[in-house]
């Protein structure tokens, strides 16, 4: 089924909403993601957050901020032993999170950016990703590289 969209009515045909949506990181500071098990984001109606590193589980609870949003400084974790690469991957995918202050969304997907409005972690819905994972080939392509 093919659903056509008048040009005025495409922001409401993708939901705008961040929570509820489980979310998977494929980009972190530019970067694609450079890990087999991928980062993902879930945050809840009352501003709960849980995500998975690559390795270890988080929990927390998001706060405003001047521009928006904040995650906390300190989240509960699960202390797994990691081999050191995707160690080192997991602690940029937090680094990236304690520089969040607001986000976008981009299509179906979201991207959280830093104070300087520069993006910070790119996110499609993991739902999205379940499906391009079926394919071969490179579906989906760093979205801000180079920037």
């Amino acid at each position: 089924m093919v659903m056509m969209i008048a040009e005025g009515d495409v922001a409401s045909a993708v939901p705008r909403r961040v929570s509820g949506v489980p979310w998977t990181a494929t980009e972190v500071f530019g970067e694609a993601w450079q890990n087999n098990d991928s980062a993902t984001l879930v945050i809840d109606d009352e501003m709960s957050i849980s995500a998975f590193g690559g390795c270890n589980r988080f929990r927390g609870q998001m706060q405003a901020s001047a521009r928006g949003l904040a995650f906390p400084d300190n989240m509960a974790g699960t202390m797994m032993a990691c081999p050191d690469a995707v160690e080192a991957v997991e602690r940029r995918f937090l680094a990236a999170l304690m520089q969040v202050s607001d986000y976008v969304r981009y299509g179906s997907g979201l991207v959280m950016m830093d104070a300087d409005g520069r993006a910070v972690i790119a996110l499609p819905p993991l739902a999205l990703m379940s499906v391009l994972d079926r394919f071969d080939g490179p579906f989906v392509e760093p979205l801000f590289a180079g920037h």
